[in-house]
């Protein structure tokens, strides 16, 4: 059974909290610890700019001539 089929929209939020929770877990000193809290970095700063990422949009706005009345 393929999980992914199942999911809707993606939830920045919960992911953010469970990559917050991983990296309070990585108590450690070794150099390993210190790699992996800044691969979670690196993952947080990509969820938060996937999530304020603006959505595409089809829309194109055009400029409005101006008008004789001056509007």
């Amino acid at each position: 059974m393929n999980m992914t089929q199942y999911i809707v929209a993606s939830d920045y939020k919960r992911c953010r909290a469970f990559l917050k929770n991983a990296f309070l877990c990585v108590t450690g000193t070794q150099a390993d610890d210190e790699r992996l809290r800044k691969a979670i970095e690196l993952v947080l700063d990509a969820v938060d700019s996937v999530e304020n990422a603006a959505p595409p949009s089809n829309i194109v706005i055009f400029r409005r001539r101006a008008t004789a009345g001056g509007e």
